[in-house]
């Protein structure tokens, strides 16, 4: 049996356009051939099963003998075909499909087949308002039919002027309920819906709710915000507070005890191979030598390597401090000292000075002379005197010479070296008595004639 229905979606745009006071905008017809079976229409499809044609609508208006029957008709050319009609729908201009329907079986000859025809399909659709409803037609889409002729025909009213007293009627529909109306309907079902839900929200034991831990019962909260439930059972059931305290304490006295262990899993602070270790008393911790680059370091491991590295060292300089303290806190130490060693006097530099030295030396010595020899710093210039002086000595009286030069500051001191007499005993001695920068005296301890000596004094 062929029928028709709106669609979730065609249900859902006819509430909406009386609630906006808007209309759905209905503007093609398609058919199909239901993939070779009979159809079944059901409000939530959104397309034909197999759709072979679709076209612009020809007319759309309100059955004379039902007000509530929408007619959608569209005229399939003589040009298209070679398929079965099973199914119908009608679109909206949005591509929504707002109403399906089966099809009485019917044959769309392909064109060129010797029966070709252009081919009429009507559909009806049962609306709530078709009010609601406005159509695009497509005039170069548009066929007259003869039964379109004859209906014209028969009419007794004038069919050419029903329009402007439909259009010029404050309520052309009075079968139909108003936007205004249908507002008002909407309004109060919403209120009711409203105050229903209110009800049920004060109520303190909806749906038969319990606090109590009851089977096949609603959970509902006791005074105190808090919810009870039965022991558990399986492993996702909900646990009772009393069962997660008990495990709580449990657990908690366990590892109570056990922190309270001297010497937990057997632990021990000797150094003991495969035993955990025990810090001693004092919180230390002992380990036996180490052997691996990886193994932990003892106390007297990192003092023998320390020791090794120093060599015994003194007290002194058994630290890196102390160390650094000798060297002058210099960390170009090295550079500096190569430095100063550049700014001394080679071995060979130093011979050769002092062989010239030697040789002016020898060559100024005579019976009286001096040799100046050089200061080694500015501050002590000029530098050390040495000079010598050939005299008689001719008393047991003091007597006084001058030096060949003055001392410019001080003499610092003299001797005698007897010359030329050997019959003077050791007992027999003359010496300096005095120098000064100018002069220096003799003096003898006995009466030895007539002595010549040689006497030498140095000074600056």
């Amino acid at each position: 049996m062929a029928f028709t229905i709106l669609t979730d979606n065609g249900l859902a745009a006819f509430a909406a356009a009386q609630v906006a006071e808007t209309f759905v905008d209905l503007t093609q017809l398609a058919v199909g051939d239901g993939n070779g079976a009979d159809i079944n229409p059901v409000s939530t499809m959104t397309a034909l099963v197999n759709e072979t044609w679709r076209g612009g609508l020809n007319r759309i208006y309100v059955s004379d003998t039902n007000a509530n029957w929408l007619v959608i008709e569209a005229l399939i050319p003589v040009d298209v075909g070679g398929w079965d009609i099973r199914e119908v729908g009608v679109f909206a201009a949005d591509g929504t499909m707002i109403g399906v329907g089966s099809y009485p079986l019917t044959t769309k000859p392909a064109a060129g087949s010797g029966s070709e025809k252009d081919l009429y399909v009507r559909m009806i659709l049962e609306v709530t308002n078709a009010a609601s409803v406005t159509q695009q037609i497509d005039p170069t889409l548009v066929y007259l039919t003869q039964w379109h002729l004859d209906e014209h025909a028969d009419r007794t009213d004038d069919p050419h002027n029903t329009l402007v007293p439909h259009l010029a009627a404050v309520d052309p529909h009075p079968q139909y309920e108003t936007p205004t109306e249908a507002q008002a309907k909407v309004n109060s079902e919403a209120t009711i819906r409203a105050n229903a839900d209110s009800s049920h929200a004060a109520l303190t034991a909806p749906h038969s709710a319990t606090s109590a831990a009851t089977a096949s019962r609603l959970m509902l909260r006791d005074s105190s915000g808090r919810a009870k439930v039965a022991a558990p059972s399986a492993a996702d059931d909900i646990a009772q507070k009393a069962q997660v305290d008990a495990e709580a304490t449990t657990r908690a006295n366990a590892d109570s005890a056990h922190a309270e262990l001297s010497a937990p899993h057997s632990a021990t602070s000797a150094a003991t191979a495969s035993r955990l270790i025990l810090r001693d008393s004092s919180g230390r911790a002992k380990v036996a030598a180490p052997s691996a680059a990886d193994d932990i370091a003892r106390l007297d491991t990192v003092n023998n390597a320390i020791n090794a590295l120093m060599n015994a060292p003194p007290s002194t300089l058994d630290t890196l401090n102390e160390l650094a303290a000798a060297l002058g806190d210099d960390p170009s130490f090295a550079t500096t000292i190569t430095n100063l060693i550049a700014t001394k006097e080679t071995p060979a530099g130093a011979q050769a000075k002092v062989d010239a030295l030697a040789s002016r030396f020898a060559n100024s010595i005579g019976p009286s002379g001096h040799q100046q020899f050089p200061a080694r710093t500015p501050e002590e210039s000029p530098g050390l005197i040495l000079q010598w002086a050939e005299v008689q000595s001719t008393s047991d009286v003091a007597q006084s010479f001058n030096w060949p030069v003055t001392f410019p500051r001080v003499c610092i001191g003299g001797w005698v070296n007897i010359l030329g007499d050997t019959n003077i005993t050791s007992n027999d001695a003359i010496e300096v008595i005095s120098s000064t920068e100018n002069t220096f005296t003799l003096d003898r301890d006995a009466d030895m004639g007539t002595v010549t000596v040689k006497v030498y004094g140095i000074g600056n």
